[in-house]
């Protein structure tokens, strides 16, 4: 027979282990893993999408930009009213967004965001950085996968 001591201290072990487990983990950080992961399992790494920023930064940086991505990187970025190309490293591409929220999570950041329910892609993205700088916010939309390029090996 067991005796009811061990009952009691086995039951006060599984409450305590229950009471330290991962039951406190950020919310937002469980979000930004699975919308991470549905991002990943659709293995796009050439893609296009519309991006529109808002921020003290240069008045190109602003405009509604159409940018394509190969390769997980930007390739290009065009002004979409008027066609003019810019220099493609200023967008934030999906796995740059997601690094930027990660990283607002770690420093304890205040961000806002929201994932595509569908793609999981971070479509509107909202960090304030305090004065002088202000808040950057910063829309997805339009998201189209591309064809892989000419040159690009199959996976």
């Amino acid at each position: 027979m067991i005796h009811p001591v061990r009952i009691l201290v086995a039951a006060a072990g599984v409450l305590f282990l229950t009471a330290c487990s991962d039951d406190d983990t950020d919310p937002r950080l469980d979000a930004l893993q699975g919308s991470r992961a549905l991002w990943r399992s659709q293995h796009l790494d050439d893609y296009r999408f519309v991006q529109q920023k808002w921020c003290f930064c240069g008045a190109d940086d602003i405009l509604p930009t159409r940018v394509d991505v190969r390769d997980g990187e930007p390739v290009r970025a065009e002004v979409v009213a008027d066609g003019r190309i810019l220099p493609a490293y200023f967008a934030f591409t999906v796995d740059r967004s997601f690094e930027w929220i990660e990283g607002a999570i770690k420093s304890s950041e205040p961000f806002e965001v929201s994932y595509d329910p569908e793609r999981g892609f971070p479509v509107s993205l909202e960090i304030g950085f305090g004065a002088p700088h202000g808040t950057l916010l910063i829309e997805t939309s339009d998201l189209v996968p591309l064809e892989p390029a000419a040159n690009s090996e199959p996976d």
